[in-house]
């Protein structure tokens, strides 16, 4: 039998496994409680509400190419979630063995660069089963866009849950002016956000 050629490992970072916080809590919905791993490390997961997607690192598409494809298949959030608290510093990401995964019902992964873990695969749903993201991704030209730190839009919807607003309404003019956040509490009263877009460098975009 020949020997495999190329590499037989799959990179995967904590800010991949990060996305399952967009997964769905109801225990019925199957596919979108989990975490969908794509061939080239992308991972995403949804509630149907929000949509979280982190791509694969490059690695994964360098050379020298992979010697068998990883077949793309869900893992419950919880695990994803718990598997990324295993990825410690200075390591920021851990290692799918690939054949060894696409043989059973779990995915074998290296996390800090000696310790092993069994992570089991959805038992009640296949990556097929999983929602056609793309076709709710927007496309064409935005009418608007502009960059905003997440720290600064984090610390202002923070606010608005403190001061009891359950729902927000975001406007703005131009990508130039502040972005405008308001809404009513239960006890009626009026709360103004309003958060300065930031300028990004293509290689934050």
């Amino acid at each position: 039998t020949l020997a495999r050629k190329g590499r037989t490992t799959m990179f995967i970072s904590k800010a991949n496994l990060a996305v399952a916080a967009a997964a769905s809590s109801d225990l019925t919905r199957f596919a979108t409680g989990s975490v969908l791993i794509e061939a080239d490390g992308k991972t995403v997961a949804t509630d149907g509400h929000i949509l979280a997607m982190v791509g694969g690192l490059p690695a994964n598409t360098s050379a020298p190419a992979m010697a068998v494809p990883f077949e793309p298949c869900l893992i419950p959030a919880r695990a994803a979630l718990d598997l990324g608290k295993q990825i410690r510093k200075p390591f920021t990401t851990a290692e799918i063995a690939v054949p060894e995964s696409n043989l059973n019902g779990s995915i074998i992964v290296q996390t800090n660069g000696t310790a092993t873990h069994t992570v089991a695969k959805d038992q009640n749903a296949t990556a097929d089963r999983f929602p056609d993201y793309a076709a709710v991704i927007p496309s064409g030209d935005a009418v608007w866009s502009a960059g905003f730190k997440v720290q600064q839009l984090a610390q202002a919807l923070g606010i608005a849950k403190d001061a009891g607003l359950k729902f927000v309404r975001i406007a703005a003019l131009d990508e130039h002016q502040p972005i405008k956040l308001t809404g009513t509490n239960a006890d009626g009263q009026a709360v103004l956000l309003l958060v300065m877009p930031y300028p990004m460098t293509p290689e934050q975009e």
